[in-house]
């Protein structure tokens, strides 16, 4: 199929929602578009959901593009979407976002041993930050926890004092 500019955002945004993303290499090759058109739309795309005021918006994580829910709606929908992660290393995550910055050995006192391979495995993956603090470890989060949940953080401040 030969894609138009219209019609290479309408294809990229099917492949996107039937996807749980995908970089730009694979959106160039599903498309048989270049970078360059490819790029276009997308960034198309994204001003197109955000002048709506749309419940989805196009991110992009570590070269990987998504389309998802935009972060007023997560709470309608959270119950209904399958999480990447585990719901043990979601409640360590949500222990240190609510607790922000704290010492490891606070988390593993709430979350038990297994909070050391979910910490190890939240840094890995650049969600949470390590730092030195006398016999334990400071914990923080990173901006990737920030992207990767469509929020700010004031928004996750607000929403455990709400």
């Amino acid at each position: 199929m030969k894609f138009t500019l219209g019609n290479l955002k309408t294809g990229i945004e099917a492949l996107l929602f039937a996807t749980q993303g995908l970089n730009i290499e694979q959106l160039c090759s599903k498309t048989g578009s270049v970078k360059n058109k490819v790029l276009k739309a997308l960034e198309e795309l994204r001003k197109d959901y955000e002048s709506r005021d749309s419940a989805f918006i196009i991110t992009c994580d570590a070269g990987v593009w998504k389309l998802t829910v935009h972060s007023h709606h997560v709470s309608l929908v959270k119950d209904l979407i399958p999480s990447e992660f585990p719901k043990s290393i979601l409640e360590t995550l949500a222990v240190i976002a609510y607790r922000k910055p704290v010492l490891q050995s606070e988390v593993v006192k709430i979350r038990g041993n297994k909070a050391y391979d979910h910490i190890k495995g939240l840094e890995k993956l650049e969600f949470i930050r390590l730092k030195k603090k006398g016999r334990t470890n400071e914990i923080s989060l990173c901006d990737k926890f920030y992207d990767y949940f469509n929020t700010t953080p004031r928004e996750v401040k607000e929403s455990f004092n709400a």
